[in-house]
């Protein structure tokens, strides 16, 4: 059974279009983490959750310390859900990433690093650095 904020994320998950247009259209699609990694898990297994070492079909088993990974129920295979993107083994928040990618899309004009860190409050100039250049 899902929570009432799990069914929300689920309703705009669902209500998803592929490109935000507006900034408030962002932030509605992607509040937080959760929403981000939700998203990220549709887009990966759009027909639910497959063990890619098991190919058993499911609902995988959700651990709350490590948020990124799903768990097999019949192999206890674990699956990231950021494996084969630029965000994966990153310490920078999944939340980070996508309003970085949005920032980056959103202005024709580009973004530079230095903007970057102070749009998304990034303590570090070589982590905006990396950001950008693993998203161009």
């Amino acid at each position: 059974m899902l929570t009432e904020n799990q069914q929300s994320q689920q309703r705009a998950v669902n209500s998803f279009s592929e490109n935000p247009i507006a900034h408030l259209d962002f932030q509605r699609m992607f509040p937080d983490e959760a929403a981000c990694l939700l998203y990220l898990e549709k887009m990966r297994w759009p027909d639910g959750f497959v063990c890619d070492k098991c190919s058993a079909a499911g609902e995988p088993f959700r651990l709350s310390s490590r948020p990124k990974v799903l768990k097999c129920r019949a192999c206890q295979q674990d699956a990231s859900i950021t494996a084969g993107t630029v965000m994966h083994r990153s310490k920078t928040s999944i939340h980070v990433w996508f309003w970085a990618a949005y920032l980056i899309t959103a202005q024709t004009s580009g973004v530079s690093a230095l903007e970057l860190q102070k749009r998304l409050g990034i303590k570090r100039y070589e982590t905006a650095f990396q950001l950008l250049h693993k998203l161009r």
